[in-house]
């Protein structure tokens, strides 16, 4: 007969980015047992039937992908430079190394969950990672939470709060927690936070103050799950997707040139109702 346990189990996936680190790292401190999955974005995908269709490309669509994609690492780079610079010393933060170190693109494949499920996890805290597909989503007891920098379904995907930014929708600047689902950033919400802005916050400001927020968060929802008292809502609407490359260098010239003002606001936080 087994055992029970004496603290709940969780399983952190997160990536190593700034802000998703600064925004888990409280859960660790905790959740001292708790587990770190870092997904490693780095590593060669598998070959696929995708790879015949790219080499049937005009060299001018490739070239294109290629520059687009480079000059959008370097933007991402810049932007987590920033981004360190609100959140202080990241060694202050990144205090212990992942257990595992996964390849991104191999997932949702066999020998990767098997190996993991044998660690029975109460609950899966995702930030920053691939989609996850079954049985992810079904291998912990009380299922997964995504950590969501963005307002969903309003903005899904990437680069969630570059674009209200962009297009000025200011009432989309915050983040989302969230269990997880077949689709992208599409579960039953149980938070939505938005930051308190003084009007001076570019997109690594807001990434910073998104991240800081979620620190403060995420421990209270993580026990809310465990001890049954966390209430969640379906998302009424599909919302927009937003891919990796969708940002292009015309909306990065709109977004660095284009005058805007961003009101002031104090901080504000939305559960469903109880």
């Amino acid at each position: 007969m087994e055992e029970p346990r004496s603290a709940p189990s969780l399983l952190v996936i997160a990536g190593d980015a700034p802000a998703t680190l600064y925004a888990v790292h409280r859960l660790f401190d905790t959740y001292s047992t708790s587990r770190w999955i870092l997904p490693d974005w780095s590593a060669p995908a598998p070959a696929s039937p995708k790879q015949s269709r790219k080499a049937k490309r005009s060299l001018v669509t490739r070239l294109r992908r290629v520059l687009r994609s480079k000059l959008l690492s370097q933007t991402i780079r810049r932007r987590n430079d920033r981004i360190r610079r609100f959140l202080g010393d990241p060694g202050t933060v990144h205090r212990r190394p992942p257990d595992l170190v996964l390849n991104a693109h191999e997932f949702n494949s066999p020998p990767s969950w098997k190996s993991i499920a044998a660690w029975k996890p109460d609950l899966i805290v995702t930030a920053g990672v691939p989609i996850l597909r079954d049985p992810w989503l079904t291998m912990a007891t009380h299922g997964c939470l995504n950590l969501h920098f963005g307002i969903a379904p309003d903005y899904r995907g990437e680069h969630t709060l570059f674009y209200p930014l962009l297009e000025r929708r200011w009432d989309m600047l915050g983040l989302t927690i969230h269990f997880l689902d077949q689709g992208v950033d599409s579960g039953p919400v149980l938070l939505r936070g938005y930051p308190a802005l003084d009007g001076t916050e570019d997109e690594a400001a807001l990434w910073a103050k998104c991240s800081q927020l979620a620190a403060r968060l995420l421990p209270g929802i993580v026990d809310d799950v465990f001890h049954g008292r966390a209430k969640s809502v379906q998302q009424n609407s599909k919302g927009r997707l937003i891919r990796y490359l969708d940002r292009s260098i015309w909306d990065e010239l709109r977004q660095r040139y284009g005058r805007f003002t961003l009101p002031p606001r104090q901080e504000r936080i939305e559960r469903p109702e109880q």
